[in-house]
């Protein structure tokens, strides 16, 4: 399930001090959970991503994950495949990995709607709402027990269930995106780690992560099922 690599955890100075600037680059799979490196979010034209390339990456990668998804028998989608960050006697199996999609791209929406409404700590990753620093353990404490909580709500449910719940979760994201001027999709979301920190950048990101559950429950072994 998510994590905290290694790659993430010698970027804490020490339990008491807020995540380094470096932190800020890179990819994360949930919440604040995991970062993998990633390159810059450009168009072809060397230019951020504009509004139709960031439409039609979330179309095309939703497609691949559903046709991909629809090929999987019910052992292999209902199946125990990874167990749980919070609770390590509970696994996830690839239905939670999908269903887990949703919650993100809510949470994604969330947080660019507070920085454009004015809140300063739009993302909620590094500090709390009074200013003060979170501790790594605090970090991953929260997080996992967030992820834990949806994925506890939406376990078992159905494949074309938890279909419709990410395509409710990616209605959010479009209504969002048609609201959104040019200007401020290339506007940093400030605390945000994803893809290259802008809004636009972090609305994309959400098809990345899409083929990043995937790839881990493939990894897991999800096909052996």
């Amino acid at each position: 399930m998510c994590k905290f690599t290694q790659h993430v955890a010698r970027r804490f100075r020490c339990p008491s001090q807020c995540v380094e600037a470096k932190f800020g680059v890179g990819r994360c799979c949930a919440h604040v959970v995991r970062v993998v490196p990633t390159p810059t979010r450009f168009s072809s034209k060397g230019e951020h991503m504009n509004r139709i390339e960031i439409e039609t990456k979330l179309n095309d990668d939703r497609t691949w994950l559903l046709n991909t998804y629809t090929q999987l028998s019910e052992t292999q989608l209902f199946g125990d495949l990874t167990p749980s960050e919070h609770d390590p006697s509970n696994f996830w199996s690839a239905l939670d990995h999908l269903a887990h999609l949703a919650l993100i791209e809510r949470n994604f929406a969330s947080m660019i709607r507070k920085h454009i409404a004015g809140e300063k700590n739009p993302v909620g990753l590094t500090h709390d709402k009074s200013g003060t620093p979170r501790t790594r353990d605090q970090i991953m404490a929260s997080v996992h027990a967030m992820t834990e909580e949806w994925q506890i709500e939406h376990h078992g449910k159905s494949l074309e269930e938890v279909v419709a719940l990410g395509a409710s979760a990616r209605a959010v994201t479009l209504q969002l995106l048609s609201e959104l001027s040019d200007e401020q999709l290339e506007e940093k979301l400030p605390g945000a780690p994803w893809a290259d920190g802008t809004i636009g950048g972090v609305l994309a990101a959400n098809a990345d992560h899409g083929r990043m559950h995937w790839k881990w429950a493939k990894d897991a072994g999800v096909h052996e099922h």
